[in-house]
């Protein structure tokens, strides 16, 4: 290496000095920005999501608490004491079709079911008659007594998935006695803080991205893609973002999915509303890594822009200006190496083109 340097011609020394005193600094400068922008894009952006997941499930509780509070409500006036007779006047069904009309944008469905199973009246009539005694939702309201709140099928498209707030009925004589429930279906999408990220999606933390509800099983309750990708039934168990979350708690990390692909994951579990019941569910925002980090990556394009001008231009400029320096020093030396072989003129100045120290020696 040193040989080399040593025989290696000034111009070439030159030129390697100034690549050196460029192209290093701009590689130790863009590493470090590179790394910087990561760390800062991934505690800024993984912040934002998890508090955009917390937003949501702290919307889905507080929307869930104040629906089953008027659920509950209905479930306690005199008019649904009528449940017993099979409705025979269609008040119930009247006070429901009402109450559907009036809050069209909440609400799937409004009915009310006896405690054999059947629909004795709805908002929607043809699904009066219905015989829903089967259905999970139904045993946990009359045969436990209990109100339920979770996804149920569409009665109509057993492949889409819906929310069920099921209040029981109790005897205006006994209130122990549950004598039917009255239900309410609500679209995901109703939810406020779910139906804002999904509007602003595309253009916002969603871009390229998914937000998923699951309970603590897993299981998929709702997801909506950005890029109109296709519903998973459920997350893997070895999601990272699952097992944390279904320890009850909220943060952001970064998570390989089965896909290969690299995501920023923000999660948050529900903590209820006021005395409202605590979910089991979560709300799993993730974005890939390629969106999130996609202003570091523009960053380091630009740098890989610079560094092609400069390994253009330095080359240029170096050969440009190291003509000055060389070109008299080869001069000198070929009127040294005729003295040497003794045809030169002991007595003819050497003319040099410069204003420098090369001129001085040259003198």
């Amino acid at each position: 290496m040193n040989k080399k340097l040593i025989t290696m011609k000034i111009r070439h020394k030159i030129l390697v000095l100034s690549l050196s005193l460029v192209f290093i600094p701009l590689i130790i400068a863009g590493f470090l920005a590179f790394r910087v922008g990561v760390h800062a894009l991934n505690q800024v952006i993984g912040r934002s999501l998890q508090k955009t997941a917390t937003y949501i499930m702290d919307s889905m509780d507080r929307d869930l608490y104040e629906r089953t509070a008027a659920l509950r409500s209905w479930a306690g006036l005199a008019v649904m004491q009528d449940v017993l007779k099979g409705d025979p006047d269609g008040k119930i069904a009247s006070y429901l079709s009402e109450i559907s009309k009036n809050n069209a944008a909440l609400y799937r469905d409004l009915f009310c079911v006896n405690a054999k199973g059947v629909v004795i009246a709805s908002a929607n009539k043809y699904r009066t008659g219905m015989n829903v005694s089967k259905e999970a939702w139904f045993q946990k309201g009359v045969m436990e007594g209990v109100p339920y709140i979770g996804p149920v099928h569409a009665l109509d498209n057993a492949q889409e998935n819906l929310i069920g707030i099921v209040q029981p009925i109790h005897n205006a004589s006994d209130h122990s006695s549950v004598i039917g429930i009255v239900v309410s279906i609500l679209e995901w999408e109703s939810f406020s803080g779910a139906a804002k990220l999904i509007n602003e999606g595309k253009e916002g933390e969603l871009r390229d991205g998914y937000l998923s509800v699951v309970d603590d099983t897993g299981s998929v309750l709702f997801q909506f893609t950005s890029a109109g990708g296709a519903v998973r039934k459920s997350l893997p168990a070895d999601t990272q973002s699952l097992q944390k979350v279904m320890l009850g708690g909220a943060g952001f990390l970064m998570e390989s999915g089965k896909d290969g692909k690299t995501c920023l994951s923000g999660f948050a579990h529900s903590s209820g509303y006021k005395d409202g019941k605590k979910l089991d569910w979560s709300a799993i925002l993730s974005v890939p890594r390629t969106t999130a980090f996609a202003p570091v990556y523009y960053l380091g394009k630009q740098l890989g822009v610079v560094g092609i001008l400069c390994l253009i231009l330095i080359p240029a400029i170096v050969i440009i200006f190291s003509k000055g320096i060389t070109r008299p020093i080869t001069h000198m030396v070929d009127i040294l190496k005729d003295l040497a072989g003794g045809e030169g003129d002991l007595t003819r100045s050497i003319e040099v083109q410069t204003d420098d120290e090369i001129k001085e020696l040259a003198d």
